[in-house]
């Protein structure tokens, strides 16, 4: 292509300059005529032509000289008139120069082959790149976490006006089953409208082959293989099912999601399907209905690692003590910008309890979230067992204090400021207030449970004394009392 272009301009460029010498040489005939320039030349030929007739050896050749000389001699005009019609004999035509229609129309595709092309440099066209970029702009979405791009037929509904990929949703939705780096955790990655045809809706149907020749291995290293399923119409990472679902491992169910009952919500929780999967091929055979549209979700098959809620603590990582204490001053700085009167914002309190808010005992390893605008703290430990204990998959990771997702670990840390304060207070301290340079004071203490008061003693034996002493006369005499002795007559 590139070779065609440059012959192309070669060409032009040729054209026009045989254009410009035909009009040079016009030019000096006409001017050649005028002066009457053309004895000097024909002297000289007569010149030419005498000198073999002085030799003797061309006696023969002596007329065309003769001839020859005395047409030169004849005078400017007959030079002329004889030079002028040899010119004649073969006019150079000049080529016809195009309009400006024409010459738009060649600039156009000029450029149109220059913008698909490369230069001779190895650079691209500015063309070139301005379209590819606006190209990409228009029919991909970049992920907001990992960069990479995704092609979807629909824009889905982006609430915080930031696009999450399929991929990244579905690697962070159950941090206690984080999917393995890169390809090794993630094993499929099937797009609905990719593998049901264009004209299935509500329902649909798809096979595919899925070789595993490692799964022994993968088992005795205690990983899983799961399911997981998200939509594509949004970006929130949440697990959800079609209305429902049947999931076939070689001709054998592994698992069905039923259609949830009426006035009931379903649990949407993924489906772990490692003890229907054989070593070396599986047929899978996947069936789903849904009552809007099928092709709105997104099915991976991924490899994962169960954890623990201790292997959890041990990967959230801490913010030295001097960054926590900035951190405070911050934050209080911007509760007093916000705040109004004398008020202080709440988010940004000058106090904090040292009690957690989700066990209502004393804080063992404080962690806060990075976008959580509040210095109160909670306990780690008492964090995930929680979550962990959770049934309700999309209802988990809720910080219990201002209630933003918050999942281990990359949204969390442990303070370092907190815990040094928890070490240096006593165990009834239960309230600290912070100052602008996040300088700590103790301000609220546990009230220690009093002994029963005097009264209480005095009065409790004697009541409860006679209170026997009438139920055994009441045993003995039924008619103790005149009431009584009124009713027995």
């Amino acid at each position: 292509m590139n070779c065609r272009v440059a012959q192309v301009i070669k060409q032009a460029l040729e054209r026009s300059r045989m254009a410009k010498k035909a009009e040079a040489s016009g030019a000096s005939a006409s001017s050649a005529k005028a002066s009457g320039g053309t004895k000097p030349a024909a002297s000289s030929t007569s010149s030419r032509a005498a000198a073999p007739s002085s030799n003797g050896s061309r006696p023969k050749k002596e007329a065309p000289t003769a001839t020859a000389t005395a047409t030169a001699g004849a005078g400017a005009g007959a030079s002329s008139a004889s030079s002028k019609p040899a010119a004649s004999s073969k006019p150079t035509i000049a080529p016809k120069q195009p309009d400006d229609a024409e010459l738009r129309a060649q600039k156009r595709e000029r450029f149109g082959l220059m913008a698909n092309t490369k230069k001779a440099s190895g650079m691209p066209s500015l063309l070139c790149a301005e379209k590819k970029k606006l190209n990409r702009a228009g029919s991909v979405l970049v992920c907001s976490t990992c960069g990479e791009g995704a092609s979807l037929r629909r824009m889905p509904d982006l609430k915080s006006g930031v696009f999450c990929c399929p991929s990244c949703r579905i690697r962070a939705l159950d941090p206690f089953s984080p999917l393995l780096p890169a390809e090794k955790g993630m094993l499929k990655l099937l797009l609905v409208h990719h593998m049901v045809p264009e004209n299935a809706n509500q329902e649909g149907s798809f096979d595919l082959r899925f070789n595993l020749p490692h799964l022994q291995r993968w088992r005795k290293q205690g990983e899983e293989i799961e399911v997981r399923m998200v939509r594509l119409d949004n970006c929130d990472p949440l697990q959800e099912w079609p209305h429902s679902l049947s999931f076939f491992v070689n001709g054998h169910v592994a698992f069905e999601i039923k259609a949830p009952k009426e006035g009931h919500k379903r649990r949407e929780v993924p489906q772990r399907i490692s003890a229907s999967l054989k070593s070396g091929q599986n047929a899978l055979k996947v069936s789903l209905k849904d009552g809007f549209s099928v092709q709105r979700f997104c099915m991976a098959i991924v490899r994962v690692k169960p954890q623990t809620p201790r292997e959890l603590c041990k990967i959230v990582t801490p913010v030295g003590e001097e960054a926590c204490r900035q951190l405070v001053s911050q934050l209080l700085f911007s509760s007093m910008l916000e705040s109004t009167g004398e008020e202080c914002h709440a988010d940004g309190s000058d106090h904090c309890r040292l009690i957690c808010p989700i066990t209502l005992a004393r804080i063992e390893t404080p962690v806060r979230g990075h976008k959580c605008r509040h210095l109160q703290c909670f306990d780690l430990k008492a964090y995930l067992v929680s979550n962990q204990r959770m049934a309700v998959m999309n209802k988990r990771w809720a910080c219990p204090v201002c209630s933003l997702i918050l999942k281990p670990p990359a949204d969390l840390f442990i303070d370092m400021h907190m815990m040094q304060i928890m070490v240096q207070t006593e165990d009834d301290d239960e309230e600290v207030t912070f100052d602008t340079n996040g300088v700590w004071t103790v301000s609220a203490k546990a009230t220690p449970p009093g002994p029963p008061s005097s009264d209480e003693e005095d009065c409790g034996e004697p009541n409860g004394a006679a209170n026997e002493e009438d139920e055994a006369e009441a045993e003995r005499d039924p008619c103790a009392s005149p009431d009584d002795a009124m009713a027995f007559e």
